[in-house]
This record gives C-alpha cells, sequence and structure tokens, in this order.
C-alpha cells in the first residue's frame, strides 16, 4: 500500500499525508521493505523531479532567446533547479520526518520506537535527494551547453 502510494506521487505533490511518514516508521523495523519503500521512493521522486525540470519555462525557451539572454536563462536554470530541490527536501523531510531535540521525534514520542536518530533521518533524505537530483543532470547541463553555445556563436 505504501509503496503505490509513494509511487504514485506528482510533480506537483507539496505535502505528504501524515500516514506515508508514519507507515514508512512502522517499516523501518523490516529492513528489507523499508529498502524497497527507499528504492522505490527514489525512483518515483526522480522520475517526476526530471519531468518538473524539463517542463519549466527555463528549460524549453526557443534559441532565439539563448542569444539574446544568455545570462539571465543560465540564471533561469539554475534557479529552477535550486527551486525544485528546495520543494524535493521539504517533501523528503516531511516522509522522513523532521529534525527533533534529542532523543524524541517531532511528535514528541521517543526515537527509539522505529524512528530513525536525527543524523539517520539527514543521511536517509541526503540519499534520495543526491538520486532525485542526479537525474536532472543531462537535461540542465545540455540546456546549459546550448546557451553557452549560442553566446559564443
Amino acid at each position: 500500500w505504501l509503496q503505490n502510494g509513494l509511487v504514485s506521487l506528482g510533480a506537483d505533490v507539496t505535502e505528504l499525508p501524515v500516514i506515508f511518514a508514519q507507515s514508512l516508521n512502522v517499516l523501518r523495523s523490516n529492513s528489507e521493505m523499508y529498502q524497497a519503500c527507499i528504492e522505490d521512493i527514489c525512483e518515483s521522486r526522480r522520475l517526476s523531479f526530471v519531468k518538473a525540470m524539463i517542463s519549466h519555462p527555463a528549460l524549453m525557451s526557443d534559441t532565439s532567446d539563448l542569444q539574446a539572454n544568455a545570462i539571465r536563462l543560465s540564471g533561469d536554470v539554475f534557479a529552477a533547479l535550486h527551486q525544485n530541490i528546495a520543494v524535493e527536501q521539504d517533501l523528503l523531510t516531511a516522509l522522513f520526518g523532521s529534525r527533533a531535540p534529542e532523543g524524541e521525534s517531532s511528535t514528541g514520542q521517543n526515537e527509539s520506537v522505529g524512528q530513525l536518530p536525527s543524523e539517520g533521518r539527514e543521511a536517509e533524505i541526503q540519499k534520495v535527494l543526491d538520486h532525485v537530483a542526479e537525474g536532472a543532470l543531462p537535461a540542465v547541463m545540455a540546456r546549459i551547453d546550448d546557451i553557452v553555445r549560442a553566446e559564443m556563436s
């Protein structure tokens, strides 16, 4: 159920139902199922992220715009990348749980009950975020290359 729910999340999702985070916490006790969910999250969020980046206006402008506004377009591409990464990080933080005081979860419960310590959550978030952002690199690099070539001609 959780895997299907997480895979079905689209690029336009900015908030997760709380039940997803709670379910993921429960699965931490079953390493195989937890890792399968993490892999599904990585792939589905990567696909959504790439779709969001490819459809962003900064990556879709005409080649006639490239020569006239190369610096602005390059900035727009990096701004879109930054914005989409921030949205993904917020989404993943909601899924894996936010930082909380030592020994407590964001709900005030003891972390030993199925939750990772803060460092573990941050590592999981970073791992997924790295995989997600890596998917958009070819499109971003190609667009920047187009902009640089247009500027040089």
